[in-house]
């Protein structure tokens, strides 16, 4: 997908986010943690926010994260993998399964000089 296309599509995916409730039973949710990673439990509440500024930054900055941002998008990209097949409402999946889309598409521009 070419940069203004990307732009575009995320904009959009992101502004359907926006709009959707965050999933009340993922309130205080803390679901297991992935093999090899880190600390107890993965806060969903945080992963989302972690996610929301990586993409806030990239749809402010005209489709550009820096290398801090990238990698934090990263860790959330490979957390959302691991959560998704543990949530057990559709409210839930869908909401986070469009937080995975948006993510994967920012991770799959290349970075900006």
């Amino acid at each position: 997908m070419n940069g203004t296309a990307a732009y575009d599509t995320v904009a959009r995916l992101w502004q359907d986010h926006m709009d959707t409730p965050f999933p009340a039973a993922q309130r205080g949710a803390v679901l297991p943690a992935r093999a090899g990673g880190e600390g107890q439990g993965i806060d969903m509440v945080l992963l989302d926010t972690y996610t929301a500024g990586c993409v806030i930054t990239w749809l402010r900055e005209g489709g550009s994260l820096d290398e801090l941002n990238r990698r934090i998008l990263r860790d959330c990209t490979v957390d959302l993998d691991h959560v998704l097949p543990l949530l057990e409402t559709p409210e839930d999946h869908a909401y986070y399964r469009r937080l995975r889309e948006v993510a994967g598409l920012i991770a799959q521009e290349r970075p900006k000089p």
